[in-house]
């Protein structure tokens, strides 16, 4: 195959990728090198893509942590994640920076930025589905599995501590 082939193959291969879901540059590149596609080649499709407003690592990074933390998830652990996506830490930050003001406030939607409001929120959700409320005394199995919850979102140990401790736990004693 000529270079000249070679490479519209590779913008098509890539435009095609990025047409399902909004990708990141590095899964782009790994998407191409997958597809045994020079360095060069590479190279030139990320940079038309990203010209052309298909690849735009600041807009993913807003939009995935729009997402985790409507899905109440820690910024620690959408951090990690858009890192192993090769988001950069300066537009993670630049990411946030942009949620917390009022410029993406109406696309996203409500967000809960605190990390204690939105453990909070996702404490209220597994009692709720476990049949309790806030006021209610709790079983020290929902009390257990609230904290395993929160450690799954990615919340540090001060944080749910700080959100457990809200609960009034039933720890068999009796009243």
């Amino acid at each position: 195959m000529d270079n000249k082939s070679s490479g519209r193959t590779a913008y098509a291969e890539g435009a095609k990728f990025v047409s399902r879901r909004m990708r990141t540059e590095k899964e782009v590149i790994k998407h191409l090198l997958e597809l045994e596609f020079s360095e060069d080649d590479i190279k030139e499709v990320v940079q038309s893509l990203k010209s052309d407003g298909y690849i735009n690592d600041e807009e993913y990074a807003v939009l995935f942590l729009a997402n985790a933390f409507q899905k109440g998830r820690s910024f620690n652990r959408a951090k990690r994640e858009l890192n192993s996506l090769g988001v950069s830490d300066f537009c993670i930050e630049d990411a946030l920076y942009r949620l917390e003001t009022e410029e993406h406030y109406g696309i996203t939607g409500r967000i809960v930025l605190s990390e204690e409001e939105r453990a909070n929120e996702a404490m209220l959700k597994v009692l709720e589905k476990a049949g309790y409320s806030i006021s209610d005394r709790v079983p020290e199995k929902v009390y257990a599995r609230v904290a395993r919850h929160l450690a799954g979102k990615g919340y540090n140990s001060s944080v749910i501590y700080k959100t457990c401790s809200k609960l009034n736990r039933d720890n068999g004693m009796g009243s």
